[in-house]
């Protein structure tokens, strides 16, 4: 599960004799398209004397975005694996509040007596995602 969290966080920064260039560098580095990623430009770069002479380059921060839906359905995954329950994970946005839906054939070990394994587990997604 560490791995899930440490892909939340992942960023790259980039340099290039240009903007664009370093951008695109960096989006390869990450493995992902330019709407998957926020770019913060940290040096506009300047050219030198004659073009070569004294130049900066241009430098960009390039942070992966994840869909919270995506991440709430590996973390609810990952833990029903660890509790070696068989199923399946959808999520659905519905009045701007993700709803996670469970297929499974053990959902009563997922339920709990009286509820406190499914509201133990909406509790730390809950967290997680904020």
């Amino acid at each position: 599960m560490a791995n899930i969290v440490e892909q939340q966080e992942k960023a790259v920064e980039q340099q290039g004799k240009t903007v664009d260039e370093a951008i695109e560098e960096g989006l390869k580095k990450l493995g992902v398209s330019k709407e998957k990623a926020k770019v913060e430009i940290i040096c506009e770069g300047k050219k030198g004397l004659f073009g070569f002479i004294g130049g900066v380059p241009a430098k960009v921060k390039l942070t992966l975005i994840h869909d919270s839906g995506e991440i709430a359905v590996q973390v609810l995954s990952e833990i029903m694996k660890l509790m070696n329950i068989k199923g399946g994970v959808n999520s659905r946005e519905t009045d701007g509040k993700l709803i996670l839906d469970i297929v499974s054939g053990d959902a009563h070990f997922l339920i709990g007596k009286n509820g406190q394994t499914i509201d133990a587990l909406q509790y730390l997604i809950n967290i997680m995602m904020k």
